[in-house]
């Protein structure tokens, strides 16, 4: 398979004129990755710390996407200019790859087994002692469910260094507990009780058409289960995101005498996700805190503008799609 992709020559064109008419200033201010031959000028950023970012420049070089390192963020950011042909690349990828994960009608057709409404999320501790207890039992119920449906699929089910990350630790709790009144005022048995990730864990597979299978058995087995879910799927919102794209699962895991505990389950691809910090998903985690400050202090805290931090996340997984795009 050719590692371009189906952009207009119109369009890349149009996008280049763009870039152009800034390139001057901007090639003044900060020396880009790929140079005016084409090639990356690697040696210059040597701090780059990941295969993600190694994966970033191939993609700029192949499709001829202006970018620099930005150093304030340690992540590799599209001209201004550019960020239009990011957006499109972003947009065609994804709308190729999601032919191959499907749609799921039953998303919509088992009102008993769908929850619509967040406020279904809601777990029974009122402190971080009964929360923290409750994780614990909650999550010897979702690992073997979660191992079940990597299974099923050939995915890969991912909770950190044996499990460490399956459960959310009471510094966490604490620190989820202190954030949220700090923002909102909520009483601590309010905040505790809207933790929705108190137990957690990925499942990513190879595939569109792995992920596909993985999900349907999920899906059979939260109803056989009687679980209560709420799924947000990326692969069909137009909304931004940054580009991040996954299905992320909310559900009310039941512990009995009116118990219960909320759990996280996200599906990727491996593209995305792959258990270690030089995914995509991890390597973007940095520039995904600096956006959530900015609606909390009104700017970032290194002073990129949101729109800056958007693309450059969406550009990291843009990649991700196009390393994908590339296996089909």
């Amino acid at each position: 398979m050719s590692n371009s992709i189906s952009l207009s020559s119109s369009q890349h064109n149009s996008v280049q004129q763009q870039v152009a008419n800034n390139q001057l200033v901007l090639y003044k201010e900060i020396n880009p990755l790929v140079n005016s031959e084409g090639m990356l000028n690697i040696a210059k950023y040597a701090e780059l710390p990941t295969l993600a970012d190694v994966k970033v420049m191939h993609f700029i070089s192949v499709t001829q996407i202006p970018a620099y390192y930005e150093p304030k963020i340690r992540s590799i950011v599209p001209f201004k200019g550019a960020y239009p042909l990011v957006q499109l690349a972003w947009k065609y990828l994804r709308n190729s790859l999601r032919e191959g994960v499907g749609t799921f009608p039953e998303l919509l057709s088992h009102p008993p087994l769908i929850s619509r409404t967040p406020v279904f999320h809601a777990n029974s501790a009122t402190t971080i002692e009964e929360l923290y207890q409750d994780e614990q039992e909650g999550a010897e119920i979702f690992l073997p469910i979660c191992q079940q449906v990597a299974e099923s699929g050939g995915g890969t089910a991912h909770f950190g260094p044996e499990n460490v990350n399956i459960i959310k630790s009471k510094e966490s709790i604490l620190s989820k507990v202190q954030r949220t009144q700090s923002e909102s005022g909520a009483s601590v048995a309010h905040a505790i009780a809207q933790i929705d990730d108190g137990v957690r864990g990925t499942i990513s597979f190879d595939t569109p058409e792995q992920l596909r299978a993985g999900m349907k058995e999920f899906l059979h087995l939260a109803k056989q289960n009687g679980w209560e879910i709420d799924v947000s799927n990326l692969w069909e919102n137009e909304q931004d995101y940054g580009g991040y794209i996954d299905f992320d699962v909310r559900i009310m895991i039941p512990l009995g005498q009116d118990r219960q505990v909320v759990a996280e389950l996200q599906f990727h691809l491996n593209d995305f996700y792959d258990g270690t910090k030089d995914s995509p998903v991890s390597r973007a985690h940095k520039v995904y805190e600096e956006m959530r400050m900015i609606p909390v202090t009104g700017k970032s805290d290194v002073n990129l503008s949101y729109e800056e931090l958007n693309e450059a996340s969406r550009l990291y997984f843009t990649t991700a799609l196009f390393q994908a795009y590339r296996k089909r």
